[in-house]
């Protein structure tokens, strides 16, 4: 599993400026991921998009100050929304978050959506999945949502 993570992300956990590595084009469904650190009502929190389809997941940065527990909340990211698209099997989250991979953000357009969905956060902070369903120009999809359950139906451990 890879998290491309951005500067804020990278001075909340102490890490040091890892490599900027190309993503595999295209990157495959759930394996790489973007982090960024946004504040919803006043609360640090970890924006984590993934890379293929933009579909976001908020999550609290309380607590999270070190490589090694926002290593296991990405992981724990990536376990619950496996586990929620129902028919995807459990063997891929065994493959992907045996190992993290913490590097640079590399594709402005994802970073831009993602400023775009940290500006939209706002008015979620009740219902953050909210941003799921709403209209997003970089995907040729309708929604982050219908993209995310179009992928999770045709994805097999074999590809990973």
């Amino acid at each position: 599993m890879t998290v491309r993570v951005t500067q804020k992300v990278r001075t909340r956990i102490k890490v040091k400026a890892p490599p900027i590595e190309p993503a595999p084009s295209p990157p495959l469904f759930f394996s790489e991921w973007y982090a960024n650190l946004i504040a919803i009502d006043s609360k640090p929190c970890f924006l984590f998009c993934e890379a293929t389809t933009l579909f976001s997941v908020i999550k609290s940065a309380r607590g999270i100050n070190d490589r090694v527990s926002f290593e296991r909340l990405a992981t724990d990211v990536l376990f619950e929304q496996l586990t929620s698209s129902g028919n995807v099997d459990t063997r891929i989250f065994e493959k992907l978050a045996g190992s993290v991979t913490l590097l640079n953000t590399d594709n402005r357009r994802i970073t831009a959506s993602m400023n775009r969905i940290a500006f939209e956060a706002q008015w979620f902070a009740d219902d953050p999945d909210g941003l799921n369903d709403l209209i997003n120009g970089y995907l040729d999809f309708h929604s982050p949502r219908e993209a995310a359950g179009k992928a999770a139906a045709t994805i097999s451990v074999d590809d990973y």
